[in-house]
């Protein structure tokens, strides 16, 4: 993650996150939340949506009624 206020890059390591490519991103509620969005997990294409918490440094798996699959 790019510390904007350090002009740095930290690493965020978790078991939680899923390991995925060609996934989208968004940050949200004035950099509160990191929102990913599908993605390619190696072996299939993924439409989960995923939120990390910064302030708690904490992943869950949001629920996305209607997705595309």
């Amino acid at each position: 993650m790019f510390m904007f206020h350090r002009n740095t890059w930290t690493e965020i390591t978790t078991d939680e996150s899923p390991a995925l490519s060609y996934h989208r991103c968004v940050v949200m509620r004035n950099g509160q939340y990191i929102v990913t969005i599908g993605g390619w997990d190696g072996s299939k294409r993924k439409s989960d949506v995923h939120v990390y918490d910064v302030a708690n440094a904490t992943w869950y798996q949001a629920s996305a009624p209607g997705f595309p699959t």
